[in-house]
């Protein structure tokens, strides 16, 4: 029963390492977008629309920045980390107490970077007035609605085939095998 536990524990880590690969291999975060990018294109596009001044600008650009490059360093060590996960999992015998400490220290620096697009979202909304953030949630909710106008939209396209995930399209027109067409 141990031998099952840490075997389902090592191939769970095998699988998040290699997840975690995929998705910074075809970039960081959603959409491929690292979201320091991500922070300043948003930066840009709302700034006059919710009224920052130069100073809130130029302050909101520094954090986004400095936390960028955080993040950069952040990665690289996690990415490090994993790779040695992963060789040491190609082993014949890996040793278990270090697949386990490399998993914690992989999941450690993951806790790290969320904390930090966190703590850099809290001071950017710290930094606005209560009449910038109310004009800035505004925008949100709109962005919401037309987002999920395009993904009805999208549903209503690919026509309802029962199923919204990539694989093949449900037989819907197919005929059974053992019958002929009805004359």
């Amino acid at each position: 029963m141990k031998r099952i536990c840490i075997t389902i524990a090592l191939t769970g880590a095998l699988l998040l390492a290699g997840l975690s690969l995929m998705a910074f291999a075809h970039g960081q975060g959603r959409g491929g977008h690292q979201w320091g990018d991500f922070g300043l294109r948003v930066l840009e596009k709302v700034k006059d629309d919710i009224g920052l001044t130069e100073k809130q600008e130029s302050d909101m650009r520094a954090m986004i920045l400095a936390n960028k490059k955080a993040m950069i360093d952040l990665h690289a060590r996690k990415e490090k980390l994993e790779l040695e996960l992963k060789e040491e999992m190609r082993q014949d015998a890996p040793d278990e107490d270090k697949v386990m400490t490399l998993v914690d220290q992989c999941g450690d620096i993951r806790n790290t970077m969320q904390k930090n697009r966190l703590k850099t979202l809290l001071r950017v909304k710290g930094m606005l007035t209560p009449e910038q953030r109310e004009k800035l949630d505004a925008m949100r909710d709109e962005h919401k609605e037309k987002r999920q106008e395009r993904r009805q939209h999208r549903r209503m396209q690919r026509g309802n085939r029962g199923h919204s995930g990539p694989g093949p399209r449900p037989c819907q027109d197919r005929e059974a095998p053992d019958q002929g067409p009805e004359a």
